[in-house]
């Protein structure tokens, strides 16, 4: 297999690779605009902040699997490669404490109003003991910048869709029912990983619901904030803003004002995990996540597949190892109108036996349940958990 790392990333991580089997080929000065032509015979793509552009995945012949160095894929046009059934995955979680590092200094910039600082009065800061920070999804990147935030006195509150408020306050969290609710009641908003939510989240009502003085922080992906909605407070002088999705390229683009137009905002194009400590963990996970993905067909950690399986929809077959069991299975089940979309088997040990996961679209009726049963080569099969 062929592998291209398209960005700058340690020695380590081609070292790896290599010990795979692979043949590797780095390349980290290409940029986004000639990626196209050096992709053509690639069948793994690593990338780091270069954007992987329709372009770019429509000019691969081979390519079957795109891993970006780093948290979030705003930077990689998923929609085109999961048309071409091309796998993309993150290594959300290795930089977890640097992206905290990153936030928590932007905020701290924002409130010391560092970017005026020198050359010009301003006003003074307000601080933050005693003021409030809204977590829109949590992940270890959120629960890094909770601690820190904690210890400076400021009150964290979260909205993320797994978390109960029993478990938030657990967690030493308060939650919030909506995501309406945090962003009217928090000075300090961050949107996180884990929120699992589609489109704009600082929508415009919710920018305008925010108290004065509030800052909104954004270093996961791209198309979170209504900047448009965004640009009104931040002349009024009422919103601190942190990015950093933000590229040169942008202004004129999505982005409707330039990166120093406005003292009140801070602007970086994703150096949240260029920490040495990041970097070391995000080449592990790199080398890792393919090695997964090429020994195992491991998928796990691939942000295009839809999470369709549930227990009800998992039928759980033990079978004899003889000639046409669980080929008699698949065809029972497909003759019956239900379709396949995983299958996974393990043989017992020791045994003529075998164990196989067979998920499903949905869950067969009972009458082909009872069908497959019936066969003097299947031991048992039943939904999963019943």
């Amino acid at each position: 297999m062929h592998v291209l790392i398209a960005d700058a990333l340690p020695n380590e991580v081609k070292a790896g690779l290599e010990g795979l089997g692979m043949t590797v080929t780095c390349q980290p000065d290409l940029g986004a605009h000639a990626l196209p032509e050096a992709v053509e015979d690639v069948d793994i793509l690593v990338v780091g902040r270069t954007r992987v552009t329709k372009r770019t995945i429509e000019a691969a012949k081979r390519l079957s699997f795109i891993v970006r160095a780093g948290a979030g894929v705003d930077t990689i046009d998923v929609s085109t490669a999961s048309g071409r059934g091309i796998l993309v995955a993150d290594c959300a979680g290795a930089d977890a404490n640097a992206r905290s590092e990153l936030a928590c200094g932007m905020v701290l910039a924002l409130d010391r109003q560092l970017r005026a600082a020198f050359g010009s009065e301003s006003a003074p800061a307000l601080g933050l003991a005693g003021r409030s920070l809204g977590l829109v999804g949590y992940d270890a990147a959120a629960a890094a910048m909770q601690a820190v935030a904690s210890a400076a006195g400021v009150r964290v509150h979260v909205w993320a869709p797994s978390l109960t408020s029993t478990l938030a306050s657990e967690a030493g969290l308060h939650h919030c029912s909506s995501v309406d609710q945090l962003f009217a009641k928090c000075d300090i908003v961050s949107i996180q990983s884990g929120h699992g939510l589609d489109g704009i989240i600082a929508t415009a009502e919710r920018i305008a619901s925010m108290p004065k003085h509030a800052m909104l922080v954004n270093l996961t992906d791209r198309g979170r904030i209504d900047l448009t909605a965004a640009k009104q407070r931040l002349e009024e002088g009422t919103l601190g803003l942190a990015l950093d999705v933000y590229d040169a390229d942008d202004y004129g683009d999505d982005v409707p004002f330039a990166v120093d137009a406005y003292p009140n905002v801070i602007a970086t194009n994703h150096i949240a995990s260029v920490t040495q400590q990041a970097t070391d963990a995000i080449a592990s996970d790199v080398v890792a996540a393919i090695e997964h993905f090429v020994t195992r067909q491991g998928i796990d950690r691939c942000v295009n597949l839809a999470n369709g399986e549930t227990d009800a929809n998992v039928l759980v077959v033990r079978y004899k190892r003889e000639d046409g069991a669980l080929a008699a299975v698949l065809t029972t089940l497909a003759e019956s109108g239900v379709s396949i979309t995983d299958v996974s088997t393990r043989l017992f040990t020791d045994s003529g036996s075998g164990y196989a996961r067979v998920s499903l679209t949905a869950p067969p009726d009972s009458s082909i349940i009872g069908k497959i049963t019936r066969d003097p080569k299947v031991i048992a099969a039943s939904l999963h958990g019943q």
